[in-house]
């Protein structure tokens, strides 16, 4: 999607009244969204958002406080799902409250009554979600087909730190999307408006007045594709950035307005460059076994897997380190921004040439290189140079080895913050994910399958398999060779080389699995364990680009010996796929020796993200590798 970015500086001084669109109020509904019974601007949507709305201010005490109201129409079944509402907010040390919580629901039956239904306050409750997040939670009451829901509440914040971007668009379509802000005196943001070129903007300001309004109209909802990247990439919203302030005198203080500020900022702030700094106790034991290898690479791979080993995730996200590294040395805990701080300070300890990075993961959104908005990035991670070699390293991915970029950062942009040359540059790699299944198997008089496997993964596969072999033993099993197959049974499944990085993930396992029986033939399948079952591109448009991460790489050898007195009646044919500008090739051959059939499958994919526009190439070429795909043995009596 091409999106058009419109960017401002904003300063503020006092509050300003703004003339709006009139909106019903609270609890009130009549009028055409009465008689809504499907979104004509988005056809397949399960509910409608009629308008999201919100006002942001500040008090004596200059806190951010803000009003959100949301309504919407349930379309559909599915949608009803929609009254479940969780609002998350930031707990810590009460940085945020949410108050003034009310709901209410308008249902009107077949027979024209009508249902008024008010959110019960009891219905309303808390859940903390780790040391930082919260939820706010609740359902709202009597909601079915047909219901419009009404629901309001109050964010206060202790500052305009508090400021989040706000979407226009989400996975409802909206009608409707309103965001009216009051600055703060004397206070100077930077906005960047993220929107594709065929839906208007309306922005209103008044700089005098310090209130600026945004205003877009008719969005559709953005769904979930498969291989889809970040959700944030597409959908229409304002970022923003505190970017000064006016001091006492009246001059003009800026904040990170070049790229090279932002480095200078961030190298001199308590919470960052400073932590880097710091000299951690009890550390020096740490950089003596690190100095006793002979190469910097092994150096860095030992400072990197004692972060790594020795330190506990909290699942949160961070650029900094809010609270220090010192507990966090003590404790062995932190967020990734502590934790990677902590990687950082040890290898500079150890005298080698390292810088903190800022990343924003794949599924956080992509950066615009134009702007320099600290918030487009979601985490700190550690970019060491030596040996002419380059390394990326983030102690939070617990099974990536420290020669790869972590899969969560390949191809997005990243800022290497170093007041000398801080630079933007684009993360790539040149290593895939490669699996090389060998089967072998023996097809009995009955039609019984009964086979032997060994899997090799390598790099990003090998990554992805023994994170989810250590999340779940079972689960890795049904999810990768089960739950494509029915009545499958695997046996004796065994994993080796996980301690190993050079060496790639041997999964070795037994398997019988019944042949499908029509008449007097039995149907073998030869398509097993690769992953490539189900095609995950069958919708007819796409609004969002395929990102593979990484190139992609599947080979299969499969060997079938069945009994003298059968015969193959068919067998898959040999076939040759190559796209149009040979980024995606697929090659099967088969063969038959006395009583075994080979079968050879390759699928090569060479290219890492396929834009929408080249989506419908990708999608018919899926299509007929699919169809070769289900080809099968045909196997007959002699």
């Amino acid at each position: 999607m091409k999106l058009i970015l419109l960017y401002c500086t904003l300063l503020f001084l006092i509050s300003f009244s703004y003339a709006q669109e009139q909106i019903p109020e609270f609890g009130q509904f009549g009028g055409a969204e009465l008689y809504i019974k499907e979104c004509d601007f988005d056809k397949e949507a399960d509910a409608i958002k009629l308008f999201d709305v919100a006002y942001g201010s500040y008090n004596d005490s200059y806190n951010l406080i803000t009003t959100r109201r949301i309504r919407f129409k349930i379309l559909k079944e599915k949608g009803i799902n929609e009254a479940n509402i969780e609002i998350h907010y930031v707990s810590k040390d009460d940085f945020e409250s949410i108050t003034s919580v009310r709901g209410i629901t308008y249902t009107r039956a077949g027979t024209g009554e009508i249902s008024l239904k008010e959110l019960d306050k009891k219905a309303v409750f808390r859940q903390k979600l780790n040391e930082r997040f919260s939820v706010l939670k609740f359902t709202l009451p009597n909601v079915k087909v047909g219901t419009i829901v009404d629901y309001e509440y109050t964010t206060t914040a202790k500052n305009y730190n508090g400021l989040d971007d706000w979407y226009f668009q989400s996975d409802m379509p909206t009608v409707l999307s309103r965001y009216h802000l009051t600055m703060i005196p004397t206070a100077e943001f930077a906005y960047v408006v993220h929107k594709s070129s065929d839906i208007p903007v309306k922005i209103s300001s008044d700089k005098s007045s310090g209130s600026t309004m945004f205003e877009m109209k008719n969005i559709g909802g953005l769904r979930y594709e498969p291989f889809m990247d970040a959700a944030k990439n597409y959908l229409h919203y304002v970022e923003f950035q505190y970017s000064g302030s006016l001091s006492r005198s009246g001059s003009k203080i800026n904040y990170m307005t070049t790229w090279k500020e932002s480095a200078r900022e961030l190298l001199s702030g308590d919470y960052f460059g400073r932590q880097i700094e710091r000299k951690l106790s009890g550390s020096d034991e740490i950089i003596a076994k690190a100095n006793t290898f002979s190469t910097s690479y092994d150096k860095i791979k030992f400072i990197y897997e004692y972060v790594k080993n020795s330190f506990s995730w909290n699942n949160i996200n961070s650029k900094f380190a809010n609270d220090g590294i010192n507990d966090v040395w003590a404790n062995k805990k932190g967020t990734s921004g502590e934790i990677n701080i902590v990687l950082i300070n040890l290898l500079k300890q150890a005298g080698l040439q390292v810088d903190p990075m800022l990343v924003s993961e794949r599924d956080h959104g992509k950066v615009n290189t134009d702007y320099p908005i600290i918030d487009q990035f979601n985490k700190v991670v550690a970019y060491v140079q030596t040996d002419n070699k380059k390394f990326i390293l983030d102690a939070t991915s617990n099974y990536t080895p420290v020669n790869i970029i972590p899969f969560e950062v390949l191809n997005t942009n990243a800022f290497i913050v170093n007041n000398k040359k801080p630079e933007v540059i684009k993360l790539t790699e040149a290593k895939s994910s490669s699996n090389f299944i060998n089967i072998y198997s023996n097809i009995s008089k009955d039609g019984m399958v009964n086979g032997y496997t060994t899997i090799n993964s390598f790099n990003y596969a090998k990554v992805e398999r023994l994170e989810d072999y250590m999340k779940s033993k079972e689960k890795f099993q049904h999810d990768y060779f089960e739950k494509d197959y029915a009545e499958i049974n695997i046996d004796s499944l065994v994993l080796s080389n996980t301690e190993t990085d050079s060496l790639g993930l041997q999964q070795q396992f037994k398997f019988t699995m019944p042949a499908t029986v029509s008449g007097d033939y039995k149907l073998v399948n030869v398509n097993l364990f690769s992953g490539l079952v189900k095609n995950p591109f069958t919708l007819e448009n796409r609004f969002s680009n395929v990102d593979f991460g990484c190139t992609r790489k599947t080979d299969i050898n499969a060997v079938f010996e069945f009994p003298d007195d059968m015969k193959p009646e068919e067998m898959p044919k040999n076939v040759q796929l190559v796209t149009p500008d040979k980024s995606i090739k697929f090659l099967r051959i088969a063969s038959l020796t006395d009583n075994t059939i080979t079968i050879q499958i390759s699928l090569t994919i060479n290219q890492t993200v396929f834009t929408a526009e080249e989506y419908p190439m990708l999608k018919e070429f899926y299509k007929k590798m699919h169809n070769f795909l289900s080809e099968q043995i045909v196997l007959a009596n002699k």
